[in-house]
């Protein structure tokens, strides 16, 4: 019987798992290795160095497992009562059949011969209990094989709401992308105000912290006290072809640490403009001009609220340029801001537009203000009295 301590630090753990894992890891083996008579399970008890009287000790109530070196995953044991080893403030239980004195791990002289003797004719062992200790005693656990054996602490962390929408490119989820963080043992329980990193991954949407005063590209929500945390997630205007968009929800620990939210930005946009007469003039400091706008709604439902914001674009400057006179409803398939709705003007003021070429850009936006596309118009600017010589 070897038992040989595995020496863990930053780069060399024992198990190849996302749990939470301790440094009381040890490597197990029969040499030469015989095998387990079928149905017939040996014990192994290994003291952890967590302290019990830890007022937190509840909530790293810690698993034996073991696995293969390299390997990723763990098997969990089947928890069984310690009789070979005494683990300092730990009560020592021993089974209810033929239980024997407790024995130090390391005395192999004699505590390897009852290990040993487990292979070929174990006794019947059970799950001990001990109502006064806070975490149940885990300490010994049942094994067909021999391997790495330490301890972990079983953490889930899963989506609770929120995933596989459909809203209107540019749009906030109605539902928010929501998970849950939990410990699985002795018993299923929340774990609270620990920090779940939320990161956008595709799509270029935000998400939306303090009611709207910050858009940010990652988030760290505390869990509440149902273990579980949630973010307000605006979709991005301008998706791919498919209108996805991803979000990476993670924690430090658990089974599967990450999990990822998809949502769809359904398809809304400007598909053409006109502003005035063809080609579109305006006066620098004169009169607006009426545009109409044509919006492509391809998200199957109206969409209430639109508006029109227009700009004038001229090499560095870009101007304020009027807009939507009132927001607009725009029903599914194809439809047009209202006559003489939309106005844009060259502004003088403050001065910076000169005469000849320049852009109008008509953004298309949401009651908030969240651009959900834009659209350029090309446009000549001049000026009262005329322009001068030679102006392109």
């Amino acid at each position: 019987l070897v038992i040989k301590q595995v020496m863990t630090d930053g780069k060399t753990t024992c198990h190849t798992t996302d749990l939470q894992q301790f440094n009381d890891c040890y490597d197990i083996r029969i040499t030469p290795n015989i095998p387990l008579n079928a149905g017939h399970f040996a014990r192994v008890e290994i003291c952890l160095a967590l302290d019990p009287t830890d007022v937190d000790a509840g909530k790293k109530d810690p698993l034996l497992v073991k696995s293969e070196p390299g390997v990723p995953g763990v098997v969990e044991l089947t928890e069984a009562g310690h009789t070979l080893i005494t683990c300092p403030g730990y009560p020592t239980v021993g089974s209810p059949i033929g239980a024997q004195a407790p024995r130090n791990l390391w005395n192999v002289a004699r505590a390897s011969w009852h290990f040993v003797q487990g292979l070929f004719d174990p006794e019947p062992l059970h799950a001990a209990t001990a109502a006064s200790l806070v975490i149940d005693e885990g300490l010994g656990g049942l094994t067909g094989g021999f391997s790495h054996f330490g301890w972990v602490i079983p953490k889930t962390f899963s989506i609770s709401a929120g995933n596989s929408q459909a809203v209107p490119a540019g749009t906030i989820l109605p539902i928010n992308p929501r998970v849950c963080y939990a410990t699985t043992h002795p018993q299923l329980a929340a774990i609270v105000q620990q920090t779940v990193t939320f990161t956008i991954t595709g799509g270029g949407g935000k998400l939306i912290l303090g009611g709207g005063e910050a858009v940010v590209d990652i988030a760290q929500m505390p869990t509440d006290e149902t273990g579980c945390a949630e973010v307000p997630w605006r979709l991005g205007a301008a998706a791919s072809a498919s209108g996805l968009n991803t979000l990476m929800a993670s924690v430090p620990f658990a089974a599967q640490r990450t999990q990822a939210f998809m949502a769809t930005s359904l398809p809304i946009g400007i598909g053409s403009a006109s502003l005035g007469g063809t080609p579109a003039t305006l006066e620098i400091g004169g009169h607006e001009v009426f545009g109409t706008v044509s919006v492509n709604n391809g998200t199957g439902q109206s969409i209430l609220g639109l508006q029109v914001r227009g700009w004038v674009l001229q090499g560095s400057v870009r101007q304020p340029a009027g807009g939507s006179h009132d927001p607009f409803t725009c029903a599914p398939g194809v439809c047009t801001t209202p006559d003489r709705d939309i106005m844009i003007v060259a502004s003088s003021s403050p001065p910076g537009l000169v005469c000849g070429s320049a852009t109008a850009e008509l953004d298309l936006e949401q009651p908030d203000g969240t651009l959900l596309d834009s659209f350029t118009v090309p446009i000549t600017l001049t000026q009262a009295g005329g322009c001068p010589p030679n102006t392109p």
